[in-house]
């Protein structure tokens, strides 16, 4: 059994098209066995909140 890889990824302020791009690159892997934790770190940029709810990946969890 594979283990486990936990990735973890900050956002701040940047835009729809380059988190849809980093987030797809590591959703694309080879690699199946690994959770996504994205951290957002600017709660008032809703833009940033709006693209990140739309993820619908079981292995992503977005923390506030």
């Amino acid at each position: 059994m594979d283990k486990l890889i936990s990735i973890i990824m900050s956002t701040f302020n940047e835009t729809n098209e380059e988190l849809r791009c980093s987030i797809e690159s590591i959703l694309n892997q080879t690699y199946n066995n690994f959770e996504l934790l994205i951290v957002d770190d600017n709660p008032n940029n809703s833009e940033l909140a709006n693209c990140l709810s739309g993820i619908t990946d079981s292995r992503v969890r977005i923390i506030y």
